[in-house]
This record gives structure tokens, C-alpha cells and sequence, in this order.
């Protein structure tokens, strides 16, 4: 049998390389950790949106209203960025012509909004339940 001899510098790198593998470990997991660390309140006393308020770790909190596409009038669709008076009528003749839209992306084939309109806000609408 053939015996292996590890020098004391071997050792020292082994562990070196291990406690900074350990660290950078460490450091990403508080790092990710921060990222997801926040507070939600809902208020759903509105009847075709409902208010979001997040409150991050910081004092700055963003308010938003997600709103049901299914159920929204006219003026719940306005508070989205880009929708206004005509877009938001075109909206709900196009959910009364389907009867409802059963995927949020389903928005897109109404005329004028495309892609970008709706990446732009796609985590501010849902078609409920």
C-alpha cells in the first residue's frame, strides 16, 4: 500500500480555500436575504382594485392598486400607466365581447396594447379568482 504524505502548507490551503468558500456562501445568503425582506398590507375595500402597500425594510413604502382587469370600470383602469379614456373603453368592450378575460396577457389583443404596455403593467393587473 502506497502512503500519502500532505505537507502542513497543503493543509493551511485546503482550509484557507474552504473558509473563503464558506464566507462568500455566507455573504450571499444575507445578500438575498435583504432582497426579499418586506412588509405587505392589503386593503381590499375597493370594489374592481385593490390597494398594495409595500413596506420595505427602509422608510420608503410604495403604494400601488392591482386591478382586476374582469372587474375594473373605466376609471380603475385609468390608474394604470399608459391606459387612459379611450384605451380603458376599448378594454371593457373587448371583456364584455369575450366574456372576461380568463389570462392577463389576454389584454394584449385589445388595440393598443402591445407588449411593452403590457410588460409595463403586468404586476399591477389580475383577472381574479
Amino acid at each position: 500500500m502506497k502512503q500519502i504524505r500532505i505537507s502542513s502548507k497543503h493543509i493551511i490551503l485546503v482550509l484557507a480555500v474552504l473558509t473563503v468558500a464558506f464566507a462568500a456562501f455566507m455573504a450571499g445568503i444575507r445578500i438575498a436575504e435583504r432582497g426579499e425582506s418586506a412588509t405587505y398590507r392589503v386593503n381590499t375595500q375597493r370594489e374592481g382594485a385593490f390597494e398594495v402597500e409595500i413596506l420595505p425594510d427602509d422608510t420608503t413604502a410604495e403604494t400601488f392598486a392591482i386591478v382586476n382587469i374582469n372587474a375594473a370600470t373605466a376609471d380603475d383602469l385609468m390608474t394604470l400607466d399608459g391606459i387612459g379614456p379611450a384605451l380603458a373603453e376599448r378594454i371593457i368592450a373587448y371583456r364584455d365581447e369575450i366574456g372576461g378575460f380568463k389570462y392577463a396577457f389576454e389584454l394584449m389583443d385589445v388595440s393598443g396594447i402591445g407588449e411593452k404596455k403590457f410588460l409595463a403593467i403586468k404586476d399591477k393587473i389580475t383577472v381574479g379568482e
